[in-house]
């Protein structure tokens, strides 16, 4: 099983319904601080390059598309570094509303009895999602399934499952990055599935499905959802599927979750793979770029704490977030290190006796995971045998990519990690040394571990 983590940052442009708090809106917050300037200069256009910004309801033209039935987006180059981002644009015949882009609207599940709800499964049940067509109930003829899930810390999550045909094929788990939904990873589960395997896909507390959802008065950071909510995830998901190895996929932020739970005592799981994932700390982006992510991270999660929330839909960044949220990622960000909120868990120690195979996939154009932010994330697990592999625009059919657009062009990277997966699991099982840095299945790519 995989599990795939989202990554940062989503922002919707001029033209966007008014109720999704584009980047213009609540800028003046920004005033008197000179931000608004570095803000400002984000361009509005989608994805796909057109100028054509569609009100609420307007259908796309196919000149782009989302995967799934979610808003997820990518970034672009400006002057505050590689924080900000800007948006995706429609599928064929898909509504803005049919995507789903409103946090407060595509969160449907009731919002009662979530906080001291025990661990456990809720339900499962084949069932077509009343999201939309857009987001595949079926993927390549299977029936999607889902699993509602709530764990001890009072959140409750869906979690999208696809079979395979094999039923002790490994299970996928895949981990959104920070304020991405669960269905913008449609086309890489489709990807995955199609490789043999299960999948399943979740969003991160607060996010998507997910409740309680993220807003003022609500307090949750880092430590609930390494503690609380993957641990709850994984074991329902090893329940659905008691025949197969899970192996957790994160993306971005989900990434760095993955690898915080399973140093300090997730069961079940038997490999990690981080796609465009990396340390946020501000000197693994080199001088000038870091010291940007450095100011703008610290004021962020300043105006956190000021607002008791982070506005990410007004200001273009990281989706709505509780302050421990931000304030955890801006510590990182600023120490290096992986000292959460509330835990007196030593982290760094942890990671540095995590023995799991572990994979870092790389994206060509990615300003938010650069090579030297993995290094550093890399260089906390010492003892797990790394895989390195980079997936260029080349092996994704000449398609752009980023930190984000590489979901919609996933099918190399999807059928990579397959093979990734068959041979470390296989030879594990076979009790093979697993010293070092990991064979490349693919017979491609790079192998380098970087840093030291």
């Amino acid at each position: 099983m995989i599990i795939v983590a989202r990554g940062q940052g989503q922002r919707a442009g001029r033209g966007d319904p008014a109720d999704l708090k584009g980047s213009g809106a609540g800028m003046g917050l920004f005033d008197g601080f000179g931000v608004h300037l570095a803000l400002g200069v984000l361009g509005e256009r989608p994805v796909d390059g057109s100028t054509d910004s569609p009100p609420a309801r307007r259908r796309g033209t196919g000149g782009g598309h989302v995967v799934g039935d979610d808003l997820a987006v990518g970034h672009r180059p400006c002057p505050c570094g590689p924080l900000l981002p800007h948006r995706a644009a429609l599928g064929p015949g898909q509504t803005w509303a049919e995507v789903g882009i409103n946090e407060r609207t595509s969160t449907r599940m009731t919002y009662q009895d979530r906080h001291t709800a025990p661990d456990r499964v809720i339900s499962e049940k084949a069932q077509p999602d009343d999201a939309g067509r857009s987001a595949g109930q079926e993927q390549d003829g299977a029936a999607e399934k889902s699993l509602r899930v709530r764990s001890w810390g009072g959140a409750e999550f869906v979690v999208r499952l696809l079979r395979a045909e094999r039923p002790d094929a490994p299970v996928e788990l895949v981990i959104p990055a920070m304020g991405a939904r669960a269905r913008f990873y449609a086309p890489f589960s489709r990807g995955l599935h199609q490789g043999g395997l299960h999948v399943a896909v979740t969003d991160l507390r607060g996010q998507g499905e997910s409740t309680p959802m993220a807003r003022r008065g609500v307090a949750y950071g880092y430590r609930e959802m390494v503690h609380d909510d993957l641990p709850a995830v994984v074991r329902a998901v090893s329940a659905a599927f008691p025949r197969s190895p899970v192996v957790l996929i994160g993306h971005s932020l989900g990434g760095q979750l993955a690898l915080l739970s399973t140093a300090t005592g997730l069961a079940g799981v038997h490999a990690v793979v981080l796609t465009a994932a990396g340390s946020v700390w501000w000197r693994g982006f080199g001088s000038a770029h870091g010291l940007r992510n450095l100011i703008f991270s610290q004021l962020f999660a300043a105006l956190a704490t000021v607002l008791g929330y982070w506005p990410g839909e007004r200001f273009g960044f990281g989706g709505t977030q509780p302050t421990a949220v931000m304030r955890d990622w801006a510590r990182q960000g600023r120490t290096g290190r992986y000292t959460l909120q509330g835990s007196d868990t030593d982290y760094e120690a942890a990671l540095a006796r995590l023995t799991l195979p572990v994979l870092a996939v790389g994206v060509e154009n990615d300003s938010l995971a650069l090579s030297g932010a993995t290094d550093h994330l890399l260089r906390k697990i010492p003892a797990a045998p790394v895989s390195r592999w980079h997936y260029s625009e080349a092996l994704a059919g000449s398609h752009r990519l980023d930190h984000f657009r590489w979901v919609r062009h996933s099918d190399g990277m999807s059928a990579y990690i397959a093979d990734w997966i068959s041979h470390t699991l296989t030879t594990r099982q076979d009790g093979a040394s697993q010293q070092g840095t990991q064979p490349d299945p693919a017979g491609e790519g790079r192998s380098d571990r970087g840093g030291d």
